[in-house]
């Protein structure tokens, strides 16, 4: 069976948005992210510092995004920053620490549920320095750290 199709402008085939459905719903499609090589955009922040090509054709030249080569060479971001968002709370080496710990106390009959195990790593945050007691870590950093963690599992109640 043949799909219809669009016949005048406003008619769309089937499973198309249009920018009514759009405005109507107030959800927006996500943009799609650039993909860029790091040394691509450091070749770009270079030769425009020495002044060899504009920022729109030194973006264009090594396909790289003309806002993101702008945020590095106003220094806002660092040239070195390869990915967006902010830095991790712990390092690897504290991060596996800390799940080996909840591993362990499972293994021996003493799992945590969600709630102790943001508890215990807002106590562990604080105690290193990282967090401020009155900013406990959130449900999202709970789940992000389960998903970077696989093995590990939390109690239900």
């Amino acid at each position: 069976m043949r799909e219809k199709q669009p016949t005048c402008k406003g008619e769309t085939t089937q499973g198309e948005t249009t920018q009514s459905d759009l405005r109507r719903t107030g959800f927006r499609a996500k943009r799609p992210e650039t993909s860029y090589d790091l040394d691509y955009l450091q070749r770009a922040f270079m030769t425009v510092k020495d002044n060899q090509m504009s920022i729109r054709k030194a973006a264009l030249y090594f396909n790289v995004p003309k806002t993101t080569l702008i945020d590095r060479l106003h220094g806002r971001i660092s040239i070195d920053t390869a990915k967006p968002g902010p830095d991790p709370l712990f390092t690897l080496d504290q991060e596996s620490l800390l799940a080996s710990h909840i591993q362990t106390l499972r293994e021996v009959g003493f799992g945590y549920t969600r709630h102790e195990t943001i508890n215990l790593a807002s106590d562990y945050a604080f105690t290193l320095g990282l967090k401020p007691r009155d900013k406990p870590l959130t449900d999202r950093w709970l789940y992000k750290f389960l998903d970077r963690w696989p093995a590990l599992k939390v109690k239900k109640t």
